[in-house]
């Protein structure tokens, strides 16, 4: 990826400020006919969509410092080319082979993170491993971690555990899918006994989930 110059802000404070970007859910992959559906969804139309959001999202947000992205799990629809959910399964609808969608699924998302760079000092990423793609969200953070191994500005956080977490001043953020049968009264208790130095210093604590 060619090095992507940091933006020219006005000397006015935005170190302290950070926009966290989410998407939730993609599902990248996913094939729907609207005489089945009533909406017809493909590959082409996700990562249209996914680019789109993405100018819309990095357009209207306030001037910062800082960008959190953060994918909350099912970045992918289906794991692998027999297209069923990794745990149950289930059958699922895909747009093609899995070449194809990775092609067109990184692309999009490095389009993301490129429109982050140019507008944010620094940018970091977290891939939340989600029900439909537990294994290629790893995937996806190496690759990630190899495609900017020579830009200092971002930063791709490790998903080995589905509990991911990054502070940011006095916040502590949270990231998982959702699909742990946890409630969502409970996610308090997971941060606190997960990272309980970091939650007794952040006055203020945000999970984001999806699923």
């Amino acid at each position: 990826v060619p090095r992507i110059l940091p933006p020219t802000v006005a000397p006015w404070a935005v170190d302290d400020r950070l926009n966290a970007f989410v998407w939730g859910d993609p599902h990248i992959g996913l094939l729907s006919h609207a005489r089945e559906t009533g909406t017809n969804f493909d590959l082409k139309i996700a990562c249209n969509d996914l680019r789109r959001a993405s100018d819309l999202l990095v357009a209207r947000a306030p001037r910062a410092g800082h960008a959190l992205f953060v994918d909350v799990g099912d970045l992918w629809h289906a794991q692998d080319d027999r297209q069923v959910t990794p745990r149950g399964g289930n059958k699922l609808d895909v747009d093609g082979r899995k070449a194809k969608i990775l092609d067109e699924g990184l692309s999009a998302l490095e389009y993301m993170l490129n429109s982050l760079l140019a507008t944010h000092e620094t940018v970091t990423v977290s891939i939340v491993p989600g029900n439909h793609d537990p294994d290629m969200a790893v995937y996806t953070r190496v690759y990630l971690a190899a495609v900017y191994r020579n830009e200092p500005r971002i930063k791709i956080l490790d998903n080995a555990s589905p509990w991911i977490y990054h502070d940011f001043g006095a916040n502590l953020f949270m990231m998982n899918h959702g699909d742990k049968r946890v409630k969502p009264q409970e996610l308090g208790e997971i941060m606190l006994a997960d990272r309980p130095e970091l939650t007794g210093r952040c006055a203020h604590r945000t999970a984001f989930t999806g699923h």
